[in-house]
């Protein structure tokens, strides 16, 4: 065997370490100094990386959760109060009807304005229990107004008339008393306000049904709801306003519908004494004309946008 057979049985025969034991596979010996290393495990990387975020949620979660508890008991007995509460839909729908309202007008006048309504809805209210009539609370609805549902029919037209003449009354003083306010403090804001209050509870006096004005005149006579009729008919085609489109359908379908009562000889439900004839058409007339008066007032003053004092 030659010198050259000897290095290859040599370097064909694997190194074996110093500190190799019996049980050690022998790793190959190989003289290039570029040998290949073993490749590198990267899954403790990522899972060093994982554990990292999985923290930062954790600590989130557990800040959230601890904000999350302490609104809850904040608003855990105003849920109860609400829920218990006889004017959980009152004030639930009234601050809804500030918030759609605030993007038209600011929240300042919507607050006046949805209050002018609840003082309105509550002259309705308190009439109706003067004649031991059970009421439901208010309830606003954005665009079309507010209501008080009857939870039992009047007796006659004179009560009725005496229920719906409570809330033009009582709103109308409101919208008065924004007047007066801006006598004082000399402020276009409250001169607008009154405008708007004096202009709903005239609206609402309008001799047509479901409108104020159209349960009045039923203790005068239902005939005035044909004037009623023609009235919002102008307005409805000067404005194409919707609310004034369900209204005169409403309005119509109920004169009809009184109209076939009367015809079948149902009378009793609208015949009531004179002198309450009398009363309430002054009421009517008379409330008409001092609310008609003091809006045009107001829109005058509106228009120059000048102090009166």
């Amino acid at each position: 065997m030659d010198n050259r057979d000897k290095d290859k049985d040599h370097h064909s025969e694997p190194f074996l370490s110093p500190y190799h034991t019996q049980n050690q596979e022998p790793y190959p010996y190989t003289n290039s100094p570029y040998h290949e290393q073993p490749p590198r495990n990267d899954k403790r990387k990522a899972f060093s990386w994982m554990g990292g975020i999985g923290a930062i949620l954790l600590l989130v979660f557990t800040k959230l959760k601890t904000v999350l508890g302490l609104v809850l008991i904040v608003l855990k007995p105003l849920a109860i109060f609400l829920k218990l509460s006889k004017f959980a839909g009152t004030f639930i729908s009234m601050f809804l009807m500030i918030w759609v309202y605030s993007f038209i007008y600011g929240w300042w006048f919507a607050l006046g304005f949805v209050i002018l309504l609840l003082i309105h809805e509550y002259g309705h209210l308190w009439f109706a229990r003067m004649k031991n009539i059970k009421t439901g609370k208010p309830i606003f609805i954005p665009f079309v107004g507010a209501l008080i549902a009857l939870k039992e029919q009047p007796k006659n037209a004179s009560d009725e008339a005496f229920i719906a003449i409570g809330g033009p009354v009582l709103g109308g003083l409101a919208a008065i008393g924004c007047l007066g306010i801006y006598f004082l403090v000399d402020s276009t804001f409250w001169l607008a306000l009154a405008y708007v209050g004096l202009f709903l509870n005239l609206f609402n006096l309008v001799p047509v049904h479901p409108l104020d004005g159209g349960r009045i005149a039923t203790a005068l006579s239902t005939k005035l709801w044909l004037i009623g009729l023609l009235i919002l008919l102008y307005l409805t085609f000067k404005t194409f306003n919707p609310i004034l489109v369900l209204i005169l359908i409403v309005g119509s379908f109920q004169a009809w519908k009184t109209y076939k009562e009367k015809k079948a000889g149902n009378t009793t439900y609208y015949d009531i004494p004179a002198k309450d004839r009398w009363i309430y058409g002054f009421l009517y007339i008379a409330w008409t004309g001092v609310l008609g008066s003091l809006m045009v007032y107001t829109l005058t003053l509106l228009q120059q946008h000048q102090p009166i004092i």
